[in-house]
């Protein structure tokens, strides 16, 4: 909304003296007084309030052109000042720009020179590298040279080390060619190198396979470090192998050779050999690792025990091979196989009319004899077991695998022939001769078993039976304990069998083979239920009574109960006794006082 101010002098402030609605007010008054007016009068003092408003609004008017022309002259010189103020802004702007343009061009030119720079130090250096190996190529070449003319293996392959270390294709660089070869040494380098390293190499082979025929330590670790100096590795690995496997053949064939013709071998020879065996594989890869590891690196381990593995199977086989021929475990197999165990059959499941069957063969392989190969052939197990879980640590150790928490089962020993005749063959002989002696043992026992007579236990019983009658509420198990006999009826038989159980499964146990172990409990659970409770029971049941006994009734009893106690009465009914097919009784005697009922065992006396 438009609005007019008037300057006041004597306050100093603008007050607002006209608006647009008062002027519209103001007009509407004097529009209104126009069409009132009705006469002459009027309308001239109509007409002087119109110029006299007129006059006041031109004020107004003025006074408002007035303050606008000031402020916008002041508005012009501020924009005046500005401009001078940015055209300087300006000015120190392009100067600025210049400046910055100089420097990158200047910028530019320093980073050009600055590569040319190490552009040429770059060929400065290679050209300088090129010549110092040019250097150290005809140092290297005369020293090698000198050293084999000396016989200084060493420092012949330190220098031909040296010379396989140069950059590729330096050796025969047409350069090289022209500046290195000399009066004394007409030949190319590449040329001498070549036919250096075959020379050494066969020396070094030479001089290493005498070293191990005489046993010498020191050439032998003199000669072994040699091989990858010339880059011939393999040939060193291969020579050192040879070694340790001729050191492991020789001494295993030697031991076979001082047993054959002897037959008085004690029981546990052949186990102890394959022990002494991998005990002195053992010692050699534990005591060389260090220098093969030294010389050729942690990463070839694996081809050293690869090798020694297939040595260590080919001596276990020949060994374990040697074994079976002289403990003659094929005929002792054979035999065991065809031997039907007559005792044991006749006795659970035929009628013995007469003694001849439970009459024991003597010409059988003893049990001596079978528990001396149980126990070599579960040591042979043991052997190999822990030579398995050795191999597969230093196998793991040397490959060095990322995952130490997962232990990779080494190939050698998968592929195994000593692991094959383990599984296929010597387990299947360890279970046949155990499952033999349990068999044997039992038949053995079930011979020499000799029940005592029982009759006197039973007389025991009756005489604890009459106790208990007297005086139920004060009897006690100290009553019946009382009654034990010092040496009571017990079967040996039992204490036979678990003694050989026993010692069968601890032998199973310690041979470290889990197939064995699940065989030889499956094997035994079998033979208990089948063989030892059925004989067992059939022994049991042959126990019968002697001629001239009476089988002791309740009347019997209690006649007897009233002589040990005369004070005693007994009154009620007897209900059913008599004796069964297989010779049971049961009595109900009635005592006075209340119902009190005893069931009486199978019970005989005998006479006088």
């Amino acid at each position: 909304m438009a609005s007019f101010t008037k300057a006041d002098p004597g306050q100093g402030l603008n007050q607002p003296i006209l608006t647009q609605e008062t002027i519209q007010l103001e007009l509407a008054k004097l529009e209104k007084s126009i069409q009132q007016a009705t006469n002459t009068t009027q309308l001239l003092k109509l007409l002087n309030q119109i110029d006299s408003k007129n006059h006041q609004i031109d004020n107004v008017l003025h006074q408002f052109i007035s303050r606008q022309s000031v402020e916008h002259r002041s508005a012009v010189r501020s924009l005046e000042i500005s401009r001078v103020e940015l055209s300087n802004t300006l000015n120190h702007s392009r100067s600025l720009k210049k400046i910055t343009e100089d420097a990158s061009q200047l910028s530019s030119k320093i980073t050009e020179k600055v590569r040319l720079l190490d552009a040429e130090r770059s060929q400065i250096q290679t050209t300088k590298d090129y010549v110092e190996n040019v250097k150290v190529l005809k140092t290297e070449v005369h020293k090698a040279h000198d050293a084999i003319e000396h016989q200084d293996w060493l420092s012949a392959s330190r220098s031909i080390s040296i010379i396989k270390r140069l950059p590729e294709g330096l050796i025969s660089d047409e350069f090289v060619q022209f500046i290195v070869p000399t009066s004394d040494l007409d030949e190319m380098p590449e040329t001498l190198l070549k036919s250096w390293i075959e020379e050494l190499n066969t020396i070094f082979i030479k001089e290493f396979n005498l070293a191990a025929e005489s046993k010498d330590t020191q050439r032998l670790t003199y000669f072994f470090q040699l091989f990858p100096l010339i880059g011939k590795s393999e040939d060193g690995l291969n020579c050192y192998s040879k070694f340790i496997c001729g050191i492991i053949s020789k001494q295993s064939r030697s031991i076979l050779m001082n047993v054959q013709g002897k037959p008085d071998v004690r029981p546990d020879y052949y186990s102890q050999i394959l022990f002494q065996l991998y005990q002195t594989i053992a010692d050699m890869i534990h005591q060389h690792s260090r220098i093969i590891r030294r010389y050729y690196g942690s990463q070839v381990m694996d081809l050293i025990l690869t090798a020694v593995q297939e040595e260590c199977d080919l001596q276990s086989s020949l060994i374990f091979d040697t074994f079976r021929d002289s403990r003659e475990i094929d005929r002792i197999i054979h035999d065991i196989k065809n031997y039907g165990y007559p005792i044991l059959i006749n006795s659970i499941y035929r009628a013995q009319e007469n003694d001849e069957v439970q009459r024991d063969d003597g010409n059988l392989i003893s049990l001596a004899q079978v528990a001396n190969l149980v126990v070599e052939m579960s040591s042979m197990m043991n052997h190999w077991a822990m030579y398995c879980k050795f191999f597969v640590v230093t196998w793991n150790e040397a490959i060095q695998t990322e995952d130490k928490t997962q232990a990779i089962y080494p190939k050698p020993l998968l592929t195994s022939t000593f692991t094959g005749k383990i599984r296929q063959i010597l387990t299947k002989d360890f279970d046949t001769l155990c499952t033999f002696a349990v068999r044997r043992t039992l038949e053995k026992s079930y011979l020499m078993e000799n029940i005592p007579e029982l009759t006197p236990q039973l007389s025991l019983c009756v005489k604890y039976l009459g106790m208990v009658s007297k005086n139920i509420h004060k009897s006690t198990n100290q009553s019946l304990l009382s009654l034990i006999p010092e040496d009571p009826p017990v079967s040996s038989m039992i204490d036979d069998v678990l003694m050989s159980l026993n010692m069968i499964m601890l032998h199973a146990l310690s041979s470290g083979e889990f197939t064995t172990i699940k065989s030889m409990i499956s094997n035994m659970k079998r033979l208990i239920e089948t063989d030892f409770l059925n004989i067992l029971k059939k022994k049991l049941e042959e126990n019968q009574p002697r001629a001239n006994t009476v089988l002791l009734n309740s009347a019997t009893i209690r006649n007897i109960q009233t002589l040990q106690q005369p004070n005693t009465f007994y009154q009620g009914s007897q209900t059913g006794s008599s004796a069964n097919l297989n010779g049971s009784r049961s009595g109900t005697p009635d005592m006075m006082g209340g119902s009190y009922f005893v069931k009486i065992p199978i019970i005989f006396r005998e006479t006088c």
